[in-house]
C-alpha cells in the first residue's frame, strides 16, 4: 500500500477497455488516422518486429505506402539496440523529429552504432551543439576533432569522457587511456575515481586506484569501508592525509555512516561533520538527504535550533532541494523558534525563486502566516490572496480559509478552445501518432506521445487540449498528463479529475470525494496498475491486505482479481479506508497517513507530535511534522483532491471533447 508516484506502467489492451467503461468511452466521432489497409499492415509489421524480423516489418508497411506508419516503425526500430541501424539514419531521424519521444535513447543508440566507417563530417555535425552521452560517442568525437586539427576541443572531450563516462569493457577503457593519457592529468584521474565512489562501483574504483596518488588511494579505501560498513574504519580514516579530510565525498560517507547508526551520540557526530562543511559541492544533493533526515530526527527530539542549523546550510539557490530547505528553515523559525522576521525572509526567498503552483502557493501561504505573526494583517492578507490563486493546491485552499472565502467556490472552468482548435490539435503529428497507436493496439507507447504533447503545450488552451485529447485516446493517462500540466499552471479542466461509474459499498459510509481523491492519487484510475512495491489496481492494495479484508467480508480474492476486477478492488480498498477512519475517529489526515504508511508509524507520530484530533494540536503543523516525506506529500495531495472533488461541476464534462 506504500507507494510514491513514479509513473504509470503500460497495461494490456483488455485493461484499457475496462478503464474506458469506468470513466467514459473514446469519442466515436473521430476519424481514422490511417486507412484499414495501412493499419492492417502496421499490425503485421509490429508482430514481425517482436520476432526481430525488421526487414519483413518494413516490407509490410512500405508495400501499402503508409508514410506515418513507416515513420512510427522507424522510430521503434531505432530504439531497438539489437538492430544494425546506422549512425547516419538514427541521427537524421532525431534531427528531423526533435519533438518525438525517447530522444535520449535514440542518441545513445546512434553513438553506439559509430564505427571507423562513419565519416568525420557526420560526427562533427551531430555533436556541433550536443555533448556525447556515451563513452563511445566521446571516443569518436575526440578522434574526429583531432583529425580536424581542433586539438583544444578534442582535449576537452577526452577529459570529460574520462571523468564522466563508463566504458563498455576494461579493454576499451585501457585502450582509451593508453591512446590519450598524455592529455590526462592527476585531477582527471581523481575525478574519475570520485565518480566511481559516488556511484558505489567498487570494481571500477579498484581499477582506478593505481592511477592516483597514495593519499587518494587511502581516501578511497576509507570511503569504500564506510559505504560497505566494514570493520576498521577508524584506522583507515586515521591514515588519510589531513589535507584530504574535508573532501565532500569523505564527509558525506562519514555522515551517512553515523546517521545509519540511529543514535543520539552518532547523530551529534554527524551534525559536527556537517557544520564544518560550507558551500555547494558535487555531493550537495546527497548531503541534503542526510541533513533532512537528521533535521527530522532533531525535530522529533524537540531540538529545533539544531534542526534549523542543519537545513539552513542546504547550499542550493534553485530546484527541489532549495524549495524544501528554505521552507523547512522558515517553518522552524516561525513555528518553533519564535523568529517570524527570519521566517519571512526564508518564505519570501522561497516564493521568489520557485515556479510550480505547489511551491508558489506554499511560499505565499507561509509568508502570510509570518506577516500575521508580526501583526501585519494587511500584508498577510496580500500573501493569502496570492496563495489562493492556486486553488487546486493544499496551501492555496488553506489560504482561502484564511481569507474566510467560501469553500464552495467553483474551481472548474469551461474548456478554453473551439472545435477549430480541437481539429488543429488533432492534426499535430504527435497526436496523430498517438491515435495511430491506439488504432493498431500498440498501447505501450501511447503515454510517451501524450506526455510529449503535454510537455510542449505552451498556452492554457494547448494544455486543456492535451488533457482532453488524452481522455479520448487513452483514458488511463489522463491523470499523468494532467500532472505534467500542473507543473506549469493550475489545472482546472474537469477531465483532469475523473470519477468512476462503479458503486462502492454504501455501508462503509464514505464521502465520495474521498474515494475519488484516493483513487486519483493511488492509481490515476488505472485498474491495471501495479506499483514497484507490488500494490495493485484502482486503490493500490497489497495482496496480503486485500486477502485480510476479503476474509473479514466473506469475499474471495483469486489471483489477478485485484487487477481484473476493479469493483472488487474498490470494495476492499473502501473497507480499508473505512476501517482506518473508524480507528482514528473520522480524522482524514490520520486515516490517509495510515493508508499510505501503515497505522504503526502514525501511532508513533501521535506520541511524538501530539494528536491532531485535539484542539491544542495544529493539524497543519502535525501533517508537516510527519517523518516520512512520501507520507507528508501523500496526505496533502489527497486532501487537496478531496476539496477539488467536492467542488467538481459535472455539467462541464459535456462541454469538453
Amino acid at each position: 500500500m506504500v507507494r510514491g508516484f513514479i509513473g504509470f506502467s503500460s497495461m494490456w489492451l483488455t485493461m484499457t477497455g475496462l478503464f474506458v467503461m469506468l470513466i467514459g468511452g473514446i469519442d466515436s466521432a473521430w476519424g481514422r488516422v490511417a486507412s484499414p489497409t495501412c493499419n492492417k499492415a502496421l499490425k503485421g509489421a509490429f508482430e514481425a518486429s517482436e520476432k526481430g524480423k525488421w526487414q519483413d516489418a518494413f516490407k509490410k508497411v512500405s508495400a501499402q505506402q503508409c508514410p506515418l506508419s513507416t515513420k512510427l516503425l522507424q522510430w521503434a526500430y531505432y530504439q531497438d539496440n539489437r538492430t544494425k541501424a546506422s549512425f547516419e539514419n538514427i541521427t537524421d531521424f532525431v534531427i528531423k523529429n526533435p519533438s518525438w519521444p525517447s530522444g535520449k535513447l535514440l542518441a545513445e543508440n546512434a553513438e553506439n552504432s559509430l564505427s571507423a566507417k562513419t565519416p568525420d563530417t557526420l560526427i562533427l555535425s551531430w555533436f556541433q551543439n550536443r555533448n556525447p552521452k556515451t563513452a563511445r560517442g566521446g571516443v569518436y568525437l575526440a578522434e574526429a576533432l583531432l583529425r580536424a586539427g581542433r586539438a583544444g576541443e578534442a582535449v576537452t572531450i577526452i577529459k570529460s569522457t574520462w571523468r564522466d563516462m563508463n566504458f563498455g569493457s576494461a579493454g576499451e577503457e585501457k585502450a582509451f587511456y593508453l591512446k590519450h593519457k598524455s592529455h590526462l592529468n592527476p585531477q582527471d584521474h581523481i575525478a574519475r575515481l570520485d565518480r566511481h565512489l559516488r556511484e558505489d562501483n567498487e570494481y571500477l574504483v579498484k581499477r582506478m586506484l593505481p592511477r592516483v596518488d597514495i593519499g587518494h588511494r587511502l581516501l578511497a579505501k576509507a570511503r569504500l569501508a564506510l559505504r560497505k560498513k566494514r570493520g576498521g574504519v577508524d584506522l583507515l580514516i586515521a591514515k588519510i592525509p589531513f589535507k584530504l579530510m574535508q573532501k565532500a565525498g569523505l564527509v558525506y560517507e562519514r555522515v551517512r555512516w553515523r546517521r545509519q547508526k540511529s543514535s543520539t551520540h552518532y547523530d551529534n557526530g554527524a551534525w559536527e561533520l556537517l557544520s564544518g562543511l560550507n558551500g555547494n559541492t558535487e555531493y550537495s544533493s546527497q548531503l541534503w538527504r542526510e541533513r533532512a533526515i537528521l533535521a527530522r530526527r532533531a525535530i522529533e527530539r524537540k531540538h529545533f535550533q539544531r534542526a534549523y542549523d542543519l537545513v539552513k546550510g542546504h547550499g542550493f539557490s534553485a530546484g527541489v532541494v532549495f524549495a524544501e530547505g528554505e521552507w523547512l528553515a522558515g517553518w522552524l523559525s516561525l513555528r518553533f523558534l519564535n523568529k517570524p522576521e527570519r521566517a519571512l525572509k526564508h518564505f519570501e526567498r522561497l516564493h521568489a525563486n520557485v515556479k510550480t503552483p505547489l511551491s508558489r502557493s506554499r511560499g505565499a501561504y507561509w509568508s502570510g502566516r509570518a506577516e500575521e505573526a508580526l501583526g501585519h494583517s494587511k500584508k498577510a492578507k496580500e500573501w493569502y490572496t496570492a496563495a489562493s490563486k492556486y486553488q487546486t493546491t493544499y496551501y492555496g485552499q488553506l489560504a482561502l480559509e484564511r481569507l474566510n472565502k467560501p469553500k464552495s467556490v467553483k474551481l472548474f472552468k469551461a474548456p478554453r478552445y473551439t472545435n477549430g482548435d480541437k481539429q488543429s490539435f488533432e492534426k499535430k503529428e504527435l497526436a496523430r501518432v498517438a491515435m495511430l497507436l491506439k488504432e493498431v493496439g500498440q498501447d505501450g507507447w501511447i503515454d510517451e506521445f501524450l506526455m510529449q504533447l503535454a510537455l510542449r503545450a505552451k498556452s492554457s488552451k494547448e494544455m486543456d487540449l492535451a488533457i482532453s485529447f488524452a481522455k479520448n485516446v487513452d483514458p488511463r493517462h489522463i491523470v499523468i498528463v494532467a500532472r505534467v500540466v500542473a507543473l506549469k499552471e493550475v489545472v482546472l479542466h474537469p477531465h483532469a479529475y475523473p470519477t468512476h461509474s462503479l458503486n462502492y459499498p454504501k455501508n462503509e459510509n464514505l464521502e465520495p470525494a474521498l474515494v475519488w481523491a484516493l483513487i486519483h492519487r493511488e492509481s490515476g484510475f488505472d485498474p491495471g496498475l501495479t506499483s514497484v512495491a507490488g500494490a495493485q489496481g484502482m486503490m493500490q492494495l497489497m495482496p496480503s491486505t486485500a486477502n485480510r479484508i476479503a476474509k473479514k467480508k466473506g469475499l474471495r480474492v483469486r489471483k489477478g482479481d485485484l487487477l481484473k476486477n476493479p469493483d472488487l478492488n474498490m470494495r476492499l480498498g473502501c473497507s480499508v479506508i473505512a476501517e482506518l477512519l473508524k480507528a482514528y475517529d473520522g480524522s482524514y489526515p490520520l486515516a490517509l497517513a495510515a493508508y499510505n504508511a501503515g497505522p504503526e508509524p502514525v501511532n508513533e507520530w501521535i506520541k511524538d507530535f501530539g494528536d491532531p484530533r485535539k484542539p491544542d494540536v495544529d493539524e497543519i503543523d502535525w501533517i508537516e511534522l510527519i517523518s516520512y516525506f512520501e507520507t507528508r506529500d501523500y496526505v496533502q495531495r489527497v486532501l487537496e483532491l478531496v476539496h477539488i472533488y467536492r467542488n467538481k461541476d459535472e455539467t462541464l464534462l459535456s462541454k469538453a471533447f
